[in-house]
């Protein structure tokens, strides 16, 4: 999810401004620290809810009202989840970079002798680590999300005894529902790079503390809500339309929710690059503009 240039400083350790805010957080000590964190984060998530799971089979038989009602909580939880990460992410960062511009840190940086694009890259970088952790607990409830569509989806066709004959035989089917699922994982990794330049961005451009922090907080609120219009709108346009039909499961299943997901999000992700691109600039350009601006 961390950018490229992220991993090869922590693997390189040649960027003096990255080094010094990198022994700040004690569990960063290497790369593999990141690496640590997520695959026991992603683990643990996926044993428990495929605990959860074979506990509520057995203990249920056919009925399936306790795993509809822990799929549709994780998708609230995951939502709600997703809002708040965003906003402590960006808010940690805010505070960071507040404290080196009030302080005389950043005075002492400006003056070290080294290069903008190496000073902004350490910058960007710790940005990015500062929301590593929360956004990989995100990402763990994403990956329970599909474990548990996916578990229950093969529950259903055990139950509904339809033979493999009669099921759909157009392999394609399943491909939005596989595009889905990357994209699910994927999308937090845009996100995150995005909004830690956008942080930056705002935090070097606008004097006001107070309006800088509103602005970020309405950018956000906005993405989000246009990736939950997108899946409204899909869900209106495509699945509604197929509750009437025969195969009206495997059209919300493997069709209905997966491209609702998938628009929601790719038409979203034109928005992070544009943004990304241009608070790139705009950081750029005032992290580093004259001391006595």
């Amino acid at each position: 999810m961390l950018d490229r240039e992220v991993r090869e400083m922590l693997v390189s350790r040649s960027n003096p401004v990255f080094e010094y805010e990198r022994r700040k957080i004690p569990w960063l000590r290497d790369i593999s620290a990141l690496d640590r964190y997520a695959s026991s984060v992603w683990v643990a998530t996926t044993f428990v809810v495929g605990v959860i799971w074979i506990v509520s089979v057995v203990r249920d038989k056919g009925d399936t009202s306790f795993q509809d009602g822990l799929a549709a909580l994780l998708i609230y939880v995951s939502l709600f989840v997703m809002v708040v990460v965003d906003l402590y992410s960006a808010f940690t960062v805010a505070s960071n970079l507040q404290r080196q511009f009030t302080s005389a840190q950043w005075e002492l940086i400006r003056t070290s002798g080294q290069s903008e694009e190496s000073v902004f890259k350490a910058q960007n970088a710790i940005a990015q680590i500062a929301a590593w952790r929360p956004i990989t607990i995100e990402v763990a409830l994403r990956f329970a999300l599909i474990e548990l569509i996916l578990l229950g989806s093969f529950r259903y066709w055990l139950a509904s005894n339809v033979p493999v004959s009669e099921m759909p035989r157009d392999p394609t089917i399943l491909l939005p529902a596989g595009i889905m699922m990357i994209v699910c994982v994927l999308e937090p990794g845009w996100r995150l790079r995005t909004l830690s330049t956008l942080t930056i961005a705002i935090f070097t451009s606008l004097k006001n503390n107070a309006f800088a922090f509103f602005a970020l907080f309405g950018i956000i609120v906005t993405v989000h809500l246009v990736q939950i219009g997108s899946l409204v709108g899909v869900w209106v346009l495509i699945v509604g339309s197929a509750l009437n039909h025969d195969e009206g499961f495997f059209d919300i299943l493997c069709c209905g929710w997966p491209l609702g997901v998938i628009f929601s999000i790719i038409s979203t992700y034109p928005l992070y690059i544009v943004i990304r691109n241009l608070s790139f600039k705009l950081a750029f350009k005032r992290m580093f503009a004259p001391l006595d601006n």
